[in-house]
Protein backbone atom coordinates (compact mmCIF):
# COMPACT_ATOMS: atom_id res chain seq x y z
CA UNK A 1 0.00 0.00 0.00
CA UNK A 2 1.68 3.72 0.00
CA UNK A 3 -0.76 5.65 1.44
CA UNK A 4 -4.04 5.86 4.16
CA UNK A 5 -6.74 8.47 5.11
CA UNK A 6 -8.70 8.46 8.03
CA UNK A 7 -12.19 8.98 7.64
CA UNK A 8 -15.83 9.12 8.97
CA UNK A 9 -15.35 7.92 12.38
CA UNK A 10 -13.09 4.82 12.49
CA UNK A 11 -13.17 3.87 9.14
CA UNK A 12 -9.71 3.98 7.05
CA UNK A 13 -9.34 4.12 3.39
CA UNK A 14 -6.19 3.08 2.08
CA UNK A 15 -5.03 3.61 -1.76
CA UNK A 16 -1.71 2.03 -2.94
CA UNK A 17 -0.68 -0.56 -5.01
CA UNK A 18 -2.29 -3.51 -4.00
CA UNK A 19 -5.35 -5.78 -6.09
CA UNK A 20 -6.14 -7.54 -2.83
CA UNK A 21 -6.50 -6.47 0.94
CA UNK A 22 -7.33 -9.54 3.18
CA UNK A 23 -8.01 -11.70 0.30
CA UNK A 24 -10.44 -9.33 -0.96
CA UNK A 25 -10.10 -8.03 -4.47
CA UNK A 26 -9.55 -4.24 -4.25
CA UNK A 27 -8.27 -3.03 -6.92
CA UNK A 28 -5.89 0.12 -5.54
CA UNK A 29 -8.28 1.26 -2.98
CA UNK A 30 -9.67 -0.12 -0.09
CA UNK A 31 -11.72 0.66 3.24
CA UNK A 32 -11.06 -1.17 6.45
CA UNK A 33 -13.86 -1.08 9.00
CA UNK A 34 -12.46 -2.31 11.74
CA UNK A 35 -12.86 -6.02 11.20
CA UNK A 36 -12.23 -6.40 7.52
CA UNK A 37 -11.26 -5.06 4.52
CA UNK A 38 -13.80 -4.12 1.88
CA UNK A 39 -13.58 -2.93 -1.58
CA UNK A 40 -14.30 0.67 -2.50
CA UNK A 41 -16.83 0.38 -5.76
CA UNK A 42 -14.63 -1.39 -8.44
CA UNK A 43 -11.59 0.11 -7.44
CA UNK A 44 -9.46 2.16 -9.91
CA UNK A 45 -7.28 0.59 -13.06
CA UNK A 46 -4.03 1.93 -11.57
CA UNK A 47 -2.30 2.62 -8.76
CA UNK A 48 -3.37 5.27 -6.10
CA UNK A 49 -0.96 7.83 -5.36
CA UNK A 50 -3.45 9.71 -2.56
CA UNK A 51 -6.44 9.90 -1.12
CA UNK A 52 -8.16 12.82 0.95
CA UNK A 53 -11.17 13.04 2.81
CA UNK A 54 -13.66 15.95 2.73
CA UNK A 55 -16.71 15.61 4.35
CA UNK A 56 -18.24 12.50 3.40
CA UNK A 57 -16.63 12.44 0.08
CA UNK A 58 -13.05 10.35 -0.62
CA UNK A 59 -10.55 11.92 -3.88
CA UNK A 60 -8.71 9.55 -5.34
CA UNK A 61 -5.05 10.46 -7.03
CA UNK A 62 -4.14 8.15 -9.91
CA UNK A 63 -6.14 5.49 -11.80
CA UNK A 64 -6.94 6.38 -15.01
CA UNK A 65 -10.53 4.83 -14.52
CA UNK A 66 -12.41 4.50 -11.39
CA UNK A 67 -15.37 1.94 -11.09
CA UNK A 68 -15.16 2.22 -14.77
CA UNK A 69 -15.58 5.75 -15.60
CA UNK A 70 -12.91 7.78 -17.20
CA UNK A 71 -11.78 9.84 -14.36
CA UNK A 72 -8.43 11.33 -16.04
CA UNK A 73 -6.39 10.57 -12.92
CA UNK A 74 -8.14 12.69 -9.95
CA UNK A 75 -11.67 10.52 -8.73
CA UNK A 76 -14.03 11.57 -6.24
CA UNK A 77 -16.27 9.02 -4.73
CA UNK A 78 -19.24 9.16 -3.05
CA UNK A 79 -18.53 6.12 -0.70
CA UNK A 80 -19.10 3.72 -4.09
CA UNK A 81 -19.47 5.85 -7.26
CA UNK A 82 -16.56 7.65 -8.74
CA UNK A 83 -17.10 10.96 -10.40
CA UNK A 84 -14.25 12.45 -12.44
CA UNK A 85 -13.01 16.05 -11.08
CA UNK A 86 -12.68 18.47 -14.20
CA UNK A 87 -9.29 19.53 -12.34
CA UNK A 88 -8.85 22.06 -15.24
CA UNK A 89 -12.11 23.90 -14.46
CA UNK A 90 -10.81 23.89 -10.78
CA UNK A 91 -7.47 26.02 -11.97
CA UNK A 92 -9.07 28.08 -14.95
CA UNK A 93 -6.13 27.04 -17.36
CA UNK A 94 -4.81 23.08 -18.60
CA UNK A 95 -2.67 21.51 -16.13
CA UNK A 96 0.25 18.94 -16.72
CA UNK A 97 0.62 15.80 -14.66
CA UNK A 98 1.80 17.53 -11.81
CA UNK A 99 -1.01 17.94 -9.71
CA UNK A 100 -1.12 19.48 -6.38
CA UNK A 101 -4.00 16.91 -4.86
CA UNK A 102 -4.59 19.45 -1.69
CA UNK A 103 -5.50 22.09 -4.38
CA UNK A 104 -7.80 19.83 -6.09
CA UNK A 105 -9.32 19.15 -2.85
CA UNK A 106 -9.94 22.29 -1.40
CA UNK A 107 -11.31 23.77 -4.35
CA UNK A 108 -13.61 20.83 -4.61
CA UNK A 109 -15.55 20.18 -1.77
Amino acid sequence: MYCVVVMMGSDFYVGGFSEHAGGVPVNHIVKWGGHAWSAVGEGTFWFVWAVVGSGTNLYSGGGDTAGGVNVNNVAKWDGITPTKVDVAKLFDQPLDDDVDFADVKSRNP
